[in-house]
């Protein structure tokens, strides 16, 4: 079956190459009137067709992936009050600030000035098996060393009050520290422990606060290292 085309709507040559079907059978010259056949008809609503599922689908992609991103941060943005902000198998990730400083012995804590330390900043990640239990691993600078100049890991025991979002807990662990930051300029293992308080917003995002004394082994001062910072789960 053929359909014949008027002269009011023939059909440009460019468009007959840009479809890739510029043959006799399709376009013919010599006077004659252009003839469109069935074959050709069909190549162009498949096309269309093609082009329309195309474009459907690269929406939808779009959307899926705005609505994702979308969800994701909602659920860290966001103030839940009553929901439970605590549970088991958590990945969180913990950006802080420091203050240290240098304790002769334990009972200088609070003998001693805390004035003239030194301030820094950390990195840390944790996982809990329960809602109670869970282990980390945490780096931190200070003003004078290397970013990763104190490396520690930790056991924490945490107790979450109802769905009010606070869980005080407590910590300990053991870890090494370069010779950038010890008087004798060797390497030295440390091991230490502490308390602090966490405040959620919701299960992904909260605040935490700690303290911890560290015990040296070859500085000839123990440390005492306070923690601030923002606690973020990744899953």
């Amino acid at each position: 079956m053929r359909f014949r085309v008027f002269p009011c709507c023939q059909m440009n040559p460019v468009a007959v190459v840009l479809l890739g079907h510029e043959t006799p059978g399709f376009y013919q010259m010599g006077g004659e009137e252009p003839i469109i056949t069935m074959k050709s008809k069909l190549f162009v609503m498949a096309a269309a067709l093609g082009l329309g599922a195309f474009t459907s689908f690269a929406d939808t992609v779009t959307t899926t992936s705005t609505t994702t991103h979308s969800s994701w941060w909602s659920e860290r943005m966001s103030y839940q009050r009553d929901c439970e902000k605590y549970g088991a198998n958590e990945f969180n990730l913990d950006l802080f600030g420091t203050y240290s400083h240098p304790i002769a012995k334990w009972n200088d804590i609070f003998d001693r000035s805390w004035r003239h330390g030194q301030w820094g900043g950390g990195v840390g990640m944790s996982y809990f098996f329960t809602k109670y239990i869970g282990i980390g691993v945490d780096t931190f600078f200070q003003e004078h060393g290397h970013f990763f100049n104190n490396v520690s890991g930790d056991v924490f025991l945490r107790w979450p009050i109802a769905n009010s979002g606070f869980a005080p807990y407590i910590y300990g662990g053991a870890g090494w520290r370069d010779g950038s930051t010890v008087p004798f300029g060797t390497d030295e293992l440390t091991a230490h422990g502490g308390a602090g308080l966490e405040y959620r917003f919701n299960r992904h995002l909260g605040l935490f606060g700690d303290v911890r004394y560290t015990w040296t082994d070859k500085s000839p001062a123990d440390e005492c290292l306070a923690r601030a910072g923002l606690r973020i789960g990744l899953n």
